[in-house]
């Protein structure tokens, strides 16, 4: 179950928040809905590494960062 807060919460961030901001054209949330051979743990992963290495957002401690690099070092890898 939280599994698939985490998966919703992650998608609305990403389609709502931080793509506009960036002016970024948001096509990861659809390829992976598409993809139903993956696991929903697996979708979650693959959006979480998108949040952390395209926003350098952490889902879980709630902090943006200045860079990827920032958020391994405060967040861990």
């Amino acid at each position: 179950m939280m599994i698939e807060h985490d998966y919703d919460l992650c998608k609305r961030l990403i389609v709502e928040v931080f793509d506009p901001e960036k002016e970024i054209e948001t096509y990861i949330v659809k390829q992976v809905e598409e993809q139903s051979e993956i696991s929903a743990q697996n979708k979650l992963d693959i959006l979480l590494l998108y949040l952390r290495r395209v926003h350098a957002f952490c889902l879980y401690c709630g902090e943006e960062y200045e860079d990827e690099r920032m958020l391994s070092t405060r967040c861990g890898p």
